[in-house]
């Protein structure tokens, strides 16, 4: 038949069916476990787990009690790294996720360890009578999704305590955002420095 003489109900039941089958690929592509909108902690890496990430147990260690687990076994949550990471980066733990009333006690990267049984590491805090490691701090984001219409954006970031510059992995990403521009993840810049970002797929 020729391609002219195809009737104009026919066209778009074959139009609605090409368009029901790019809708399915999406759900199907969206089925992969990965998360668009986040990134790997410390990093500008989607977090797609198993594909560019894995998960840590992190215990948190209590170093005035010969390093032992906090709570019935040890208190710990999920932290994703980098697939490839053989180092956890103990400052990009977010503040909520230490046991209540402890601090982190070292900021140098820890050893992840795998027994077999799980794949760990061990993070050393102390109760939060001692003056604290790190500090959040306010910083600047410019949403130049449309660049016609700037927007400005407060977030924070955990740095050293007493720290005056900030790294880009450091920086609590707003949830659907993602840095604009080649920025260097362990860069320092002043902490009046505006990052410059965009919404994800814009």
């Amino acid at each position: 038949m020729r391609l002219d003489m195809i009737s104009r109900r026919r066209f778009l039941k074959s139009a609605g069916a090409a368009a029901l089958a790019v809708a399915a690929a999406g759900v199907l592509a969206g089925c992969d476990g990965g998360d668009s909108s986040s990134k790997v902690p410390g990093t500008d890496t989607p977090n797609v787990p198993e594909v560019t990430s894995k998960q840590v147990k992190i215990i948190f260690a209590d170093v005035d009690n010969g390093g032992a687990g906090i709570g019935n076994g040890g208190d710990y949550y999920e932290h994703p790294v980098l697939k490839d990471a053989t180092v956890v980066d103990p400052t990009t733990i977010p503040v909520d996720k230490f046991p209540e009333g402890y601090d982190l006690a070292d900021a140098t990267p820890v050893e992840i360890i795998d027994n077999g049984n799980m794949v760990f590491a061990k993070v050393p805090v102390k109760k939060g009578t001692q003056t604290p490691l790190t500090e959040e701090v306010e910083i600047s984001l410019m949403d130049m999704t449309k660049p016609t219409q700037p927007a400005t954006i407060k977030t924070t970031a955990t740095i050293q305590k007493g720290a005056t510059t900030v790294m880009p992995k450091q920086i609590k990403m707003p949830e659907g955002y993602e840095f604009y521009g080649n920025y260097k993840m362990d860069q320092p810049f002043e902490l009046t420095m505006t990052f410059v970002v965009k919404k994800i797929g814009s």
